[in-house]
């Protein structure tokens, strides 16, 4: 019998040291038990309940009470803790028997070497850099497959594999890395040794999601390498999972059906067949097929290349070997052949607990109790009786899983997410907030029934304190960060997450995405269609020899690196002809992330485009046809979008409402440019316009947009290919550029800085002023980041493509800005030559013209030799309060002004320091001065 403990009873401090957890003195830092944190875990003890915390775990700031803390350090449930609380507080006699006993210590002793176990191999995984040229993978002729290789040696069962071995990261279910296979230079494998720690883990190669069509199950990494490079030759892009063993296929099979139940699954099996009968892939696969369904496609070895000795393992036996026969490009056909020709058995579901681990022991048996609640195929039941009473079963749910708890950056907004079919078998992900379920559980069923869930009970009644139980109090599922936006999650750590709305990048990203209800109110535009290989040959190649089309591309990929880069939002303008191709690079930007069909325009109000850019944050928001805006706004809307903020708001209480923030780079197109939009609207044109929204010239001087069209016949026909094409083959670039950039984040942004601060010197750039400087570097982060797509192998450029291309557009840019400095002081310029130009003969007296009654006089004009020869040279004298008077209306300050005009040639310096001269003026006999020429002005 096990009794409740009071928990306010326990010294949890010497308890916990007794079961071998490493604790520091109560209030004293030091490393954590349950992550490598060194120096950042607390034992408070807050409350007498043994709290602690530890600003590293999960992201930081993982508060735990002392029962807590036990349980996840022995992996106990909390059954087995209260059990072992009874003995060591003497709450009952002990009955354990000394086999009973033994047997626990031994579990203990497994969960913490397992414990050990993953912090080892996360730290290995970690401490990993990626390349592309292994000699394990050369040897095997894979070609251009990054992998992951260890920075030192790595001791592991019966060998030490050295510095330099790939490392293949093994995970659970719930993206928690659990071991590593290391492979060396000659193909020699082994695990990081632990008991059972490969049980049913396993290596995602690509992209598993709840969309995902077909995943590819194989045993080894080779196969799984050579698999997934198939969609080199193939339109569609299949993710391959590596089970490691035979034995572990199955496991791995029923845990991924549990959570994909829709997805179809092809066993590409060993065919290990050495006579007798004994074909363990083969096997294998037919086991996992009969459990959770699919196909099995062994490789399609010729009988001469099968006929080996009996007993004898052949040379030849899995999908690498099959590739190293025929090459690449055949076992992509022949894949895609027997895929076409695949037989599938029915998809069989095993509905798993949400809150515990799922009993396989019997799967025909598809009831299943886990404290109150019976899970049937059907859907979620409470009793008050038992499970064996069925009359008693009362539906609370259609069928329906908890994935997780999640909360916001901030560590408030608690919400639980769940994941259900709806009314027409589409899987659907829901965030319900915990203060709805518990104050308001009508509301928060009420969203449910709304995305389609088939069956909720009233909320009335005793079962609303089972469904409240059902959401609030699930142990199993893991911690999640819900973000409210796409773009960069960085947390105290300086762990740098790219968030997408199905799919996150970088480090923890399996905690942190984004809130499902934010993607159901204001879906994001980022979308996946096709290969890499086919985005590459269909649209990216043609980029090649066309630079406002390179820059486009590019752009794509610099929006992410503003962030990584500190650097302010902002973007570029193309401005232009109707008809010269300019929507036709704004297509193409766009199929680097996402359908061109969601193309936005200038055509929104302020508050559209408000929301339309907190959810391109830190991407490329395309905006089409500058015409359509209303030219009233757009000044302050392209300040809105550059800055990052939108309006303050006060909502009904009279209290601020959070203001929306955002960063991101904007790729522009019109026929009018920003000045002219501004000055139809009979606004003034500021310099911070020109700053953040340069206007490149969309005409090449050749066919548009265009400087080649490549094999097709006109310009046109090009531009409407490149839309077709992009059309069908989108997103996979910037998915892939993301992973890749990820697997070595840091070495990439030291690069990139690096790199941007070459280019800028090499572009001679120093005659610019700052405003030009500014823009300059933007143009320069685009050409980095076109150049670190190639690097990566995303765009299939040649090297310095990109590069060339952000020249090309900022020499353009400059060209037809028509001057080097700062809009503010050619505009000064221009006041002080337009004012001397109409008042020379109002407002100035020859300085021999000593009686001179002239109230606007401000200063005083001298002919060379002859005062009243105005052929002459003449020179313009004036004192400090006329230079006032002409700096007033010119946007400068008077001693701004004054090294603006000597700067630029049009204020005479005396030999000494300074700009003024002080001699005799007429009523005066000596006072400081400025000196013009006037012909230096009118000529300037």
């Amino acid at each position: 019998m096990t009794y409740q403990i009071d928990y306010s009873n326990v010294d949890w401090h010497t308890y916990l040291l007794s079961l071998g957890v490493p604790l520091q003195a109560i209030g004293q830092a030091g490393p954590c038990p349950l992550c490598d944190g060194t120096d950042r875990f607390v034992f408070d003890d807050k409350n007498g309940q043994g709290g602690s915390f530890c600003r590293k775990c999960d992201g930081g700031n993982k508060a735990r009470t002392g029962s807590q803390l036990a349980m996840e350090y022995m992996g106990w449930t909390t059954k087995e803790l209260n059990e072992n609380l009874q003995e060591y507080l003497g709450v009952t006699p002990n009955s354990y028997t000394q086999k009973q006993a033994k047997k626990e210590q031994e579990e203990i002793k497994s969960v913490r070497a397992n414990q050990s176990l993953r912090r080892r191999a996360n730290r290995i995984v970690r401490t990993g850099v990626s390349s592309s040229t292994h000699p394990y993978m050369q040897n095997k002729g894979i070609k251009d497959f990054d992998v992951l290789v260890s920075e030192k040696t790595i001791p592991c069962s019966g060998m030490s594999m050295p510095r330099g071995s790939i490392v293949i990261p093994i995970q659970n279910i719930n993206g928690t890395v659990v071991n590593c296979q290391v492979i060396d230079g000659e193909g020699n494998k082994r695990f990081l040794p632990g008991k059972g720690s490969l049980n049913a883990g396993f290596h995602l190669v690509g992209n598993l999601t709840d969309d995902t069509e077909i995943v590819l199950l194989t045993e080894g990494y080779a196969s799984a390498a050579s698999l997934y490079k198939c969609k080199e030759y193939l339109s569609e892009d299949y993710p391959v999972v590596v089970t490691f063993s035979a034995n572990n296929m199955h496991k791995v099979a029923e845990v991924l059906r549990a959570k994909y139940p829709d997805v179809k699954f092809i066993f590409m099996a060993d065919d290990d067949d050495v006579g007798e009968g004994n074909n363990t892939g083969l096997n294998a696969a037919n086991k996992s097929v009969s459990l959770v369904g699919g196909a099995v496609l062994p490789p399609p070895f010729s009988a001469n290349e099968k006929a080996e000795k009996k007993g004898i393992k052949r040379k030849y036996s899995d999908w690498d070997d099959f590739r190293q026969l025929y090459g690449q490009e055949e076992t992509s056909n022949k894949l895609k052949e027997l895929m076409n020709n695949a037989i599938f058995e029915p998809i069989k579901v095993t509905l798993t607990p949400v809150c515990k681990k799922a009993d396989n022991s019997s799967p025909e048996n598809t009831t299943k109790q886990q404290g109150e609640f019976i899970y049937k195929p059907d859907g979620v039941y409470v009793s008050k009786s038992s499970i064996e009473d069925t009359a008693s079963h009362v539906k609370i749910f259609s069928s329906i899983t908890v994935e997780g708890y999640g909360r916001d950056p901030q560590g408030s907004g608690w919400k639980v997410l769940v994941k259900f079919s709806d009314r027409l078998g589409e899987v659907k992900q829901a965030c319900l907030p915990l203060n709805s379920i518990t104050s308001n559980l009508t509301e928060a069923m009420s969203e449910l029934v709304s995305q389609g869930m088939p069956y909720v009970a009233s909320t009335r009644g005793w079962t609303s304190e089972y469904m409240r139980k059902f959401f609030m109090e699930n142990e199993g599922p893991q911690l999640l960060i819900f973000t409210k936006s796409a773009g960069w999650y960085i947390n105290k750590e300086g762990a740098h997450t790219f968030v997408l709305p199905h799919q996150s990048f970088g480090e923890n990203a399996q905690a942190i995405r984004m809130d499902p209800q934010v993607l159901h109110d204001n879906p994001c535009g980022t979308s996946t269609n096709a290969s890499l290989k086919m985005w590459q040959k269909s649209v990216s190649c043609y980029c090649s020899g066309n630079s406002r089309l390179l820059f486009a591309v590019s752009s794509a990929f610099a929006a992410p690196l503003l962030t990584l880069m500190h650097m302010e939002g902002g973007g570029f303008h193309f401005g232009g002809a109707s008809s010269d191709g300019k929507t036709t690079c704004l297509y193409v930007a766009s199929s680097v992330f996402g359908s061109p069909g969601t193309l936005q325009s200038w055509r929104a109000t302020g508050n559209a485009i408000e929301a339309t850019a907190c959810k391109y944050n830190d991407l490329l928001l395309p905006l089409d046809e500058i015409k359509q805006a209303n030219s009233s706004e757009v000044a302050a809307t392209a300040y809105m979008l550059a800055n990052g903020k939108g309006k303050a708001r006060a909502n009904r209480n009279g209290n601020l409402n959070i203001i929306k923030e955002w960063k991101l780079l904007v790729l522009s197109t019109g026929e009018l440019g920003f000045d002219e939009m501004i000055k139809d609207a009979n606004q003034e044109s500021y310099a911070g316009i020109e700053v953040r929204f340069p206007e490149i010239p969309s005409s090449t001087g050749h066919f548009g947009a265009f400087e080649h069209f490549h094999e097709f016949k006109s310009a046109k026909a090009f531009a409407e290919e490149l839309k077709v094409n992009a059309a069908k083959n989108y997103g996979i670039a910037f998915e892939t550029f993301l992973q890749r950039l990820t697997l070595n984040l840091k070495p990439y942004i030291s690069d990139i800085h690096q790199e941007m601060l070459e280019v800028i010197g090499s572009w001679n750039t120093s005659e610019l002023e700052s405003q030009a400087l500014r823009v300059a570097n933007r143009f320069a982060l685009v050409g980095v980041a076109g150049e670190l797509a190639t690097k990566l192998g995303i765009t299939g450029w040649d090297e310095g493509q990109a590069l060339w291309a952000a020249k090309v557009c900022f020499k353009a840019w400059l060209s037809n800005r028509g001057f080097k400095g700062n809009k503010e002081h050619i505009k000064a310029l221009q006041h002080v030559r337009d004012f001397i130009y109409s008042r020379l003969n109002s407002h100035f007296a020859y300085v021999t013209d000593v009686d001179a009654k002239n109230t606007q006089l401000i200063g005083w004009k001298e002919a060379e030799n002859c005062p009243h020869t105005k052929e002459k040279p003449l020179t313009l004298k004036i004192p400090p309060n006329g230079w006032r008077a002409i700096a007033e209306r010119s946007g400068l300050k008077p001693t701004e002004l004054a090294k603006v005009c000597a700067q630029n040639g049009l204020l005479q310096k005396p030999n000494g320091k300074g700009l003024q001269f002080n001699s005799s003026l007429p009523g005066m006999k000596s006072v400081k001065h400025y000196r013009l020429q006037v012909a230096d002005i009118v000529n300037s």
